[in-house]
C-alpha cells in the first residue's frame, strides 16, 4: 500500500521520496482523508526543507502540515496523531528559532511515524 511506503521512506528520512509516494495518493483522493494526505505531504517537505537548510520553507510546511492534520485527531488509517503533532510542534519551534536567528544550533529530532493495521 502506497500509505505505508510513504511511512517506510519518511522514517528513513527519504522525505522527498515520501512527498511524492503521498502526492499519488492525495491526487486520486477525493474523499475526506484528502486533507489527511495533504498534511503528510506538508509535513514530508518540511522536514525535506530542513535537511537543506531551508528554516523558512521547513517552518511554513509544516505549520500548514500540523493544520491539516488536526482535524483528523486523534487519528487517522491507524497513525496516531495524538502522539506524532505534539513532536512535530516541538521540532517546528525550534525550526523557528533557527529561522528568526534567535539560536545558531537547535538539536532537531526527525520523527517516525508508525501505524496499526
Amino acid at each position: 500500500m502506497l500509505l505505508d511506503q510513504g511511512i517506510d521512506l519518511f522514517n528513513r528520512r527519504y522525505f522527498f521520496e515520501a512527498h511524492d509516494v503521498w502526492e499519488e495518493i492525495w491526487q486520486a483522493d477525493r474523499g475526506p482523508t484528502r486533507n489527511f494526505f495533504k498534511g503528510l505531504i506538508h509535513l514530508a517537505g518540511g522536514f525535506h526543507h530542513y535537511t537543506n537548510e531551508n528554516y523558512r520553507g521547513s517552518a511554513a510546511l509544516l505549520t500548514s502540515g500540523v493544520g491539516y492534520l488536526k482535524p483528523y485527531l486523534p487519528g487517522q488509517l491507524g497513525i496516531d496523531l495524538a502522539a506524532i503533532l505534539p513532536n512535530v510542534e516541538a521540532q517546528l519551534a525550534k525550526i523557528v528559532r533557527l529561522r528568526d536567528g534567535v539560536s545558531p544550533n537547535e538539536d532537531v529530532e526527525f520523527l517516525t511515524i508508525s501505524r496499526t493495521h
